[in-house]
């Protein structure tokens, strides 16, 4: 069944794996699962890492900014948890610790310029219209030291 189709009940069929309601003639109500498989829209894929970020809205009439933590990543997007509200269409710019090091020595950020595509309470997801990798201070020990002594 197409997505554009009704089904015999006359209700409009859904892409997804909703549960479709309706009432039929004799007024009794009829439950249908619709099997249809959900397909994945993303184009990129999206790794599960959850690191601190720092966000600022660019727009020079709105004041806001906060702190957050990644919940997943991809190269078109970022999903970040915050426990402040920051609403749809907003722009943003990201800055998120970056967990390697260049060289392995130098500590990177990850710098975002960005727009919020969903937005809900507890998180937010925006799509990445620039970013680019910077150099931070240096540590003076390293990010992920061995638990054992290295010998030479």
């Amino acid at each position: 069944m197409e997505a554009s189709q009704a089904n015999n009940l006359g209700t409009p069929a859904l892409g997804d794996r909703a549960v479709i309601e309706a009432t039929s003639k004799n007024n009794a109500r009829v439950r249908q699962r619709n099997t249809m498989p959900e397909i994945e829209r993303r184009s990129t894929r999206r790794y599960p890492l959850q690191l601190p970020v720092r966000y600022q809205a660019t727009s020079a009439r709105l004041t806001l900014s906060g702190k957050g933590q990644t919940l997943n990543i991809s190269s078109a997007g970022l999903l970040i948890a915050s426990s402040q509200g920051v609403r749809e269409g907003l722009r943003l710019r990201l800055n998120v610790e970056w967990p390697w090091l260049l060289d392995d020595r130098t500590p990177l950020q990850l710098i975002a310029e960005s727009r919020v595509v969903r937005a809900d309470a507890s998180q937010f997801a925006v799509t990445l219209e620039r970013y680019q990798f910077r150099t931070s201070k240096r540590q003076s020990a390293p990010v992920d030291q061995l638990p054992w002594p290295v010998t030479a």
